[in-house]
């Protein structure tokens, strides 16, 4: 038996995808479960030989019409929500995204898909308004974090770059 094809439509690269995507597909990719690609915009190629899409934060019209469009072939979809969007700060600067029209058509997204998954059981309680089918996937720790070494200290050779947070939370 071959491996479920999933193809994720990111929203971006960020944290949420490498924690919620990223790593999750290397474990199922080790064990022979998922194939997996990863998108940032609509290439209908991937798409219509995934045996499931995954919406990671999308709101953009293209998105509802390809939801749609792999619907009506019979293609389950599934969106991810992996933050808040109903409760941004007004001075976050994602609060002026998350509105008007942006957030109609990602609770028609949510509304439409077939489930959709969220790391929290809080995201799950607001995700349930818009879709019966909702799942909670916890976010994914890479296990072999504990075995990081300090650059400087214990590898005086190596540098390693990294980041904290977004410019929104």
């Amino acid at each position: 038996m071959s491996p479920l094809k999933l193809c994720v439509i990111a929203g971006d690269r960020s944290g949420p995808y490498f924690h919620d995507f990223f790593l999750p597909a290397i474990y199922y990719q080790k064990y022979g479960l998922i194939d997996f690609v990863a998108i940032d915009h609509l290439l209908m190629e991937p798409v219509k030989v995934a045996d499931i899409v995954q919406l990671q934060r999308q709101y953009a019209s293209e998105s509802l019409i390809t939801l749609r469009k792999m619907k009506k072939q019979g293609k389950p979809i599934i969106a991810h929500v992996d933050d808040n969007v109903w409760e941004i700060p007004p001075n976050n600067p994602a609060h002026s995204t998350y509105q008007g029209r942006v957030m109609e058509r990602f609770e028609t997204i949510l509304r439409e898909a077939h489930a959709v998954t969220t790391s929290t059981p809080y995201l799950k309680n607001l995700c349930l308004r818009f879709n019966p089918n909702v799942y909670i996937f916890r976010n994914l720790v890479e296990p072999d974090i504990a075995n990081f070494k300090s650059p400087g200290r214990d590898e005086p050779d190596v540098i390693r770059l990294g980041w904290t947070a977004t410019p929104h939370h």
